[in-house]
């Protein structure tokens, strides 16, 4: 009788134990299931934030003056998303604060980045660029009232001048600068040989540049980020278009045309980057200093006496056919100007050339920026 009860007391215990262990195992299982969901929240929201991150970079390299972090929120993947995004000015340093968000967790992740401007427009002074490598004639009396890269050399003759008394101007030259008489307003450095006399400072021959020089392949490399830039921002034009005076004022960021633009000319504040893979041709007189103007092709001023722009860049010519020469005059107005060819490398007449020391080529929206990534982290 003992012995029976014995056994019924020892599978109740042996019961109870099982069932506190399932019950235990149960517990645990549970509390297991709640940590990886808890980790896979906390890492999602850390991806969105890191997310948010790179979409900024992707518009800041566009605009180093972009501030509408509204365009960087959103879905990231399911159950995920960016939920706010900042930028902040600190000196000459931009910092970028993103956070990401994923079921009731929050994560932030951050990063420090410094904005650049890429050598084709900021090297050697901004100004003329001439970088197809032939020798550019500058005759009668055109006026370069600018710093001048000529990879090439360049030929001075007749009245021209580079340069001017009250803000003289610098020269630099893959190749000779040659001319008879005093003709620059500033300093001279050529690889080769300089003639004497021919500037008002100093006359450098053997000149080694410091760095690499800028090419016409470095043109390619813009327009293939600028059409990249423009696909994010949903700015892509299939086919040749006009631009009126209207169209101009309308535009934002970076716009690109898959063939040739034509501008109609007029006046606009409008701070964009208008590009092309084929040529741009400006038909009447334009005002647009906050506007870059980048040509897969040539870009043509034949039709215009005056044009203002922040910078104009092609892969082939910058030109003006017949204007000067007694048969008119164009004054174009520019923080850069960069091409293989500039007017058939042939610069003559009543043709004024002047870099507005007042437009900020750091302030320009485009496809030639560069930032570097200083510092970066979160939590």
């Amino acid at each position: 009788m003992r012995q029976g009860y014995a056994s019924v007391v020892f599978v109740s215990v042996l019961a109870a134990a099982l069932a506190l262990a399932a019950l235990g195992a149960h517990t645990v299982s549970v509390a297991l299931t709640r940590s990886f969901g808890q980790d896979w929240r906390v890492a999602q929201a850390r991806l969105a934030a890191d997310t948010g991150i790179e979409r900024a970079l992707r518009m800041l390299l566009a605009d180093p003056q972009w501030r509408d972090g509204d365009r960087c929120t959103g879905p990231v993947c399911h159950g995920a998303e960016v939920e706010r995004v900042e930028v902040l000015q600190q000196g000459s340093l931009l910092r970028v604060v993103s956070v990401g968000k994923a079921g009731g967790v929050r994560r932030t992740a951050w990063a420090v980045v410094r904005p650049g401007l890429v050598p084709l427009l900021g090297s050697f002074g901004g100004g003329i660029k001439v970088l197809g490598g032939q020798v550019l004639e500058v005759s009668g009396s055109a006026n370069l009232e600018s710093d001048v890269l000529a990879v090439g050399g360049l030929l001075l003759w007749g009245s021209p001048s580079v340069g001017t008394a009250e803000k003289p101007r610098t020269v630099y030259a893959v190749g000779d600068v040659a001319g008879k008489k005093q003709t620059v307003f500033g300093d001279v450095y050529a690889t080769g040989t300089v003639s004497p006399g021919v500037a008002t400072g100093r006359e450098v021959s053997g000149w080694v540049p410091a760095g690499p020089l800028p090419s016409p392949e470095d043109v390619g490399q813009l327009l293939e980020l600028a059409r990249l830039q423009a696909e994010y921002l949903g700015q892509v034009y299939p086919a040749g278009r006009v631009f009126t005076a209207g169209d101009l004022t309308l535009l934002r960021g970076v716009v690109f045309v898959e063939g040739d633009v034509v501008i109609t000319g007029g006046n606009t504040g409008a701070r964009a980057a208008l590009c092309a893979s084929g040529g741009i041709r400006v038909y009447g007189n334009l005002d647009a200093p906050r506007l870059l103007l980048l040509a897969g092709e040539d870009v043509d001023l034949s039709n215009s006496t005056r044009v203002r722009v922040a910078a104009v860049v092609a892969r082939g010519s910058v030109g003006w056919g017949g204007t000067g020469g007694g048969r008119g005059s164009l004054v174009c107005e520019y923080g850069a100007l960069v091409a293989s060819e500039l007017n058939g490398n042939f610069v003559r007449g009543n043709v004024r050339l002047r870099q507005d020391d007042s437009i900020s080529l750091q302030g320009l929206a485009g496809p030639v920026h560069s930032l570097e990534v200083v510092e970066r982290g979160g939590d």
